[in-house]
């Protein structure tokens, strides 16, 4: 069972984890939503999982971290609107898209950054991924590593894994139904 205290530390199973709900939820969603649990927009085994990354290395497993003063802000949930911008350039014409882009670039309520980050149907729309990094491990170290004790990573609930063509810099990770006995791996 996940709780999380009035201060954003998240409980799992009744003991204190290493994150707060701050990491796993945007600024803009976290201010709108600070007192009316913003635990609802991440899913239970995201929580999880990034534990037992935690747990594995012993390490500081970082995901957003907006809420110390940094700059991450969406490597958990996002906002539906967020890659709005990259997917009306995949669905409509050159110019119905520099069309509704300009209009949306007008609206104060968005922001416009977050337009044209990620896929349309990411799986962190749903709650179901996170973003991180491991610190002192490089983001091709970490998923190796994923790779050569897979079992250990699919039984704490792991899925799905980006390759470094999609992720960089950083380890994309989600529990998504695959079906699959094997992470499937995005980018291959």
């Amino acid at each position: 069972m996940i709780s999380v205290s009035d201060k954003g530390q998240i409980y799992i199973d009744e003991q204190e984890s290493n994150f707060k709900i701050q990491e796993f939820i945007p600024k803009t969603v976290w201010e709108l939503r600070e007192h009316r649990r913003p635990k609802w927009f991440i899913q239970p085994e995201v929580i999880k999982l990034a534990q037992f990354y935690r747990d594995w290395w012993g390490e500081p497993v970082h995901i957003n971290n907006w809420h110390v003063g940094g700059t991450f802000n969406l490597r958990g949930f996002r906002e539906p609107h967020v890659g709005l911008v990259k997917h009306v350039r995949e669905e409509l014409t050159d110019e119905q898209a520099d069309r509704l882009i300009s209009i949306l670039r007008e609206c104060d309520s968005f922001d416009k950054e977050k337009l044209t980050i990620g896929s349309w149907l990411s799986q962190h729309k749903f709650g179901k991924a996170f973003d991180c990094t491991v610190e002192g491990m490089t983001a091709d170290e970490t998923r190796q590593e994923i790779r050569d004790n897979e079992a250990e990573f699919m039984e704490a609930g792991l899925t799905t894994l980006e390759t470094g063509k999609f992720a960089p810099t950083w380890v994309h990770s989600d529990v998504r139904f695959t079906g699959l006995d094997s992470i499937f791996m995005v980018g291959v």
